[in-house]
């Protein structure tokens, strides 16, 4: 797809993005998240967001372990 500028995957049981962005070579760039504190910026869509944002309620399966024990 020509048109797509950003591809972003969110993990949901771990703070991990995936964040590919095209090339002018047409190759995709990778970059990997699990900070945080990391400010994410998909510029086709003039979005910037805290990556603890895209998580905020979330509870990890570890974290569920540890409040029943």
């Amino acid at each position: 797809i020509g048109s797509l500028k950003d591809y972003l995957l969110i993990a949901e049981d771990r703070i991990y993005l995936e964040h590919h962005t095209p090339q002018p070579d047409g190759s995709w760039r990778l970059e990997e998240i699990s900070d945080p504190g990391r400010v994410v910026n998909l510029a086709a869509i003039n979005c910037t967001f805290q990556v603890s944002d895209a998580y905020e309620d979330v509870e990890f399966p570890d974290e569920l372990e540890r409040s029943t024990a």
